[in-house]
């Protein structure tokens, strides 16, 4: 009774059991066998979904029912039509899994009941799709609670995929309120990567104006991530100009830590940003992408960048990425570019000298006391036994 409660389910659970006795408890390996010979019946079934049907720990999809009804109903001592049987099992089944069918219940419930039915009947999510797509946010979360519930795990997921594929960019948002705040395949990120990834540049931009006009930081942090991670250049390029155009700014902070761009994995992507924004004669563009890149790349990263620039004959870039340097980084970020670009001597000097110029005592004093100890560090790896030392 804890397991299967008196109710619809109940009832099916018990004519089974009647059905199965009647056909002389067949071994369960065996019945298995018997119903995987039949090649024309709906389902199959191993002995141990046999074993969680029979004992109320799994419930039948409608074609298993079906299945398993039609073997047992030819195998019993009674004289049975087996398609009625089957259809008498049906209606057991439908009881069950659509109770509205007997005993009313809301609009939004029989469409609801009906999806999942209909889903759980052919494995199809689509079913369950077009009712989430009808719903209102709070109706999507429902039906994912209630899949959830039922251990319906793909089902659950795939809805989210396929709302991110196909919902309109205007309900994003509100949405995103809903969904939980997770990795989760249900989660509001797993939404947010697929979306990202798959929608349209004017989508993705349209939703990212609605979630700055909210104040969503975090989900805009997040979409920007996963732009800047599956987009190409050409791409990137349009969605940040949008989000310029309107007034805000694609470096977003968030309670994940600042979104880094795609620009600080490596210098060939930076460049094709910056030949993107060139072509479309958005300077600030490239004064961001620069600027965003000395923010969060360490030096050694910031020296490829500029022989990158350098070997693309992009001098005013080159230019613009040592005045950064000088005024923005931090004493142990301009003393490794310093260390790093050595066999550079004019770079080495001109992020030396503008470092100096412009910084309290305290930073030139750091920036001093490190640039010697590193240099000192240096001699004695290169002129002795590091192992002996």
């Amino acid at each position: 009774m804890d397991r299967v409660p008196e109710g619809p389910k109940r009832d099916l659970l018990i004519e089974l059991h009647k059905l199965y006795q009647l056909a002389d408890a067949p071994g369960l390996r065996g019945l298995s066998a018997e119903i995987a010979d039949r090649l024309l019946l709906s389902a199959t079934m191993n002995r141990d979904l046999l074993s969680k049907i029979f004992s109320g720990k799994r419930w039948p999809t409608i074609k298993q029912v079906d299945s398993l009804v039609r073997v047992l109903a030819e195998k019993s001592i009674r004289k049975t039509d087996i398609d009625a049987e089957a259809e008498r099992f049906h209606q057991l089944w439908m009881s069950a899994e659509q109770p509205f069918l007997t005993e009313g219940g809301s609009a939004a419930e029989n469409r609801m009941n009906a999806a999942l039915n209909n889903s759980a009947s052919s494995g199809d999510v689509g079913h369950l799709l077009e009712y989430a797509l009808s719903q209102t946010p709070e109706g999507v979360r429902e039906l994912l609670d209630t899949l959830q519930n039922r251990g319906w795990v793909r089902f659950a997921e795939g809805v989210v995929v396929g709302l991110a594929q196909l919902v309109t960019a205007a309900k994003v948002p509100a949405l995103l309120v809903m969904l939980p705040s997770s990795y989760e395949p249900i989660g509001d990120l797993n939404f947010l990567r697929h979306f990202g990834r798959l929608r349209t540049v004017a989508d993705v931009t349209e939703s990212l104006l609605l979630l700055f006009h909210a104040g969503a930081q975090d989900p805009a942090a997040q979409l920007i991530h996963e732009v800047e991670e599956s987009r190409s250049s050409s791409e990137v390029a349009d969605i940040y100009i949008g989000i310029v155009s309107a007034g805000y700014d694609w470096r977003v902070g968030s309670g994940f830590g600042r979104m880094a761009g795609r620009w600080n994995e490596s210098p060939d992507m930076t460049i094709e940003l910056i030949r993107e924004f060139r072509n479309r004669g958005y300077q600030e563009g490239v004064k961001r992408v620069i600027s965003e890149y000395e923010n969060f790349s360490p030096g050694k990263d910031k020296l490829e960048l500029y022989r990158a620039l350098e070997a693309e004959g992009l001098n005013d870039e080159k230019d613009l990425l040592l005045q950064y340097l000088a005024r923005g980084a931090g004493w142990r970020e301009a003393c490794e570019f310093v260390m790093e670009s050595s066999d550079l001597p004019y770079v080495s000097d001109r992020v030396r000298e503008g470092f100096l110029s412009c910084r309290s005592d305290m930073e030139v004093s750091n920036f001093e006391h490190h640039f010697r100890y590193e240099n000192a560090k240096r001699r004695l790896f290169r002129d002795g036994d590091s192992s002996e030392r």
